[in-house]
């Protein structure tokens, strides 16, 4: 039978406090990278949430630098607007409207026989900007 030394824990328990602060330590330097990133994504958020103003469907598409058929599509396939007519023209559903995501902005434009024909634009308000930044994953342009 081999002789076999017997372990000294002593160097076992240093080495393992070792190696459980080099875990530690790739630990932390993990976190504060990901705080360093989440606070970025917060401040743009925040910047976001507090900006003035409506923004059209186009505009939207443009600051969250999506095309706008594929933000109009998103919105239609998640009942934010619908298109109850053949005009095509989009129209925005009173929930969202109701919970400040949406505005639905009422214009008129000459018609044919019947004088001024009403019809709307949706509008997406800075909540809902935040809120499409969430649903889609994106993050938009930083504009300063």
């Amino acid at each position: 039978m081999p002789n076999k030394k017997p372990m000294n824990v002593g160097t076992l328990a240093n080495g393992g406090t070792a190696l459980a602060a080099c875990s530690m330590w790739s630990k932390i330097v993990h976190l504060e990278a990901r705080n360093r990133a989440l606070a970025a994504r917060v401040d743009v958020l925040c910047r976001l949430l507090n900006a003035n103003g409506l923004r059209s469907i186009t505009e939207a598409a443009n600051f969250l630098n999506v095309k706008k058929m594929d933000l109009f599509r998103f919105l239609d396939n998640n009942d934010w607007v619908s298109r109850p007519s053949r005009s095509g023209r989009a129209i925005a559903s009173p929930e969202m409207v109701n919970s400040g995501y949406l505005a639905q902005k009422v214009m008129g434009s000459p018609g044919d026989d019947m004088g001024e024909q009403p019809y709307g634009s949706v509008l997406v308000t800075p909540k809902g900007l935040v809120l499409l930044v969430e649903l889609l994953k994106l993050v938009p342009k930083v504009q300063e």
